[in-house]
């Protein structure tokens, strides 16, 4: 019932966005007003990587690549499986200790000490740290399970202990192998209720955008094997003149300052706001 039920609705949602669609060419440098509220509107948008965000927050398109768009290039031109692990592992350790605390400036508060860098949120998502820390230990116990890693068992304390494993690098690595061989052979295909998600960040007429929580493998292998843009779903459209009104600021996760920074960290798209993990 809840499956047809969405099902229904995303074909409602396509329906309103084949009216109100925006061609590449209207995606430009300055949004007008116009084009602004198109893309707030819009169920989805075939997004120029030039433009885009890693969900670590790094420009697709700079020189020195995201860990993840790494292991795919390293992949195409056929380095080892068990190298790109070794590589994986080791820029993985760097980040192992580091909480939010010390990986972002301006965040000195103390609660920041006891977040680990894998819980943060971003300021305008609609979880809390600690919902975040349940629900990525939850998601990374199902998604590294899929992809052999395997777990002595489901407890928090134990998931958390091996999330810089070597054994975790492996089941990333495992899991790009699979999935660009299988895009390779088959071509990139495009699941209308399986897209890749994105939000849209705004900040005088200029605008970029960053992964959301889906896709996120396929984004790196499409990038890599030459393609210019990605059709993404919107989740939504963040305006840094509206920050204060962002749920992470409201409930004091973040101050109007800290959130300012952690946008503008991502508008840039040249420092992490996260580690590999």
């Amino acid at each position: 019932m809840v499956k047809n039920f969405l099902n229904l609705f995303n074909k409602f949602r396509f329906f309103v966005d084949s009216l109100i669609r925006l061609k590449d060419e209207d995606l430009v440098d300055d949004l007008n007003e116009s084009v602004l509220q198109k893309i707030k509107y819009s169920y989805c948008l075939n997004l120029p990587y030039s433009k885009g965000r890693t969900i670590r927050g790094l420009g697709f398109t700079n020189e020195v690549k995201d860990p993840y768009s790494k292991i795919v290039s390293d992949l195409l031109i056929g380095k080892s499986t068990e190298s790109l692990t070794e590589s994986l592992f080791l820029e993985c350790k760097k980040f192992k200790n580091h909480s939010v605390y010390e990986f972002i400036d301006s965040f000195s508060d103390d609660k920041f000490k006891s977040i680990p860098l894998w819980a943060i949120v971003n300021p305008w998502e609609s979880i809390s740290f600690e919902e975040s820390r349940k629900l990525y230990l939850n998601s990374f116990y199902i998604k590294r399970s899929e992809h052999n890693l395997n777990f002595l068992n489901s407890s928090e304390s134990h998931i958390e202990s091996v999330i810089y494993s070597k054994e975790s690098a492996r089941s990333q690595v495992i899991q790009f192998n699979k999935l660009l061989k299988i895009i390779l052979n088959n071509g990139y295909i495009e699941n209308p209720n399986d897209l890749p998600t994105a939000v849209i960040l705004v900040k005088n007429n200029k605008w970029c955008w960053i992964m959301g929580g889906s896709g996120n493998h396929r984004a790196h292998i499409r990038k890599e094997i030459g393609f210019s843009n990605i059709r993404c779903k919107i989740l939504e459209v963040v305006e840094y003149r509206n920050l204060a009104n962002c749920k992470n600021v409201l409930n004091g996760n973040y101050s109007l300052t800290q959130s300012k920074v952690f946008f503008d960290r991502v508008f840039k798209g040249k420092t992490p706001i996260r580690g590999p993990i």
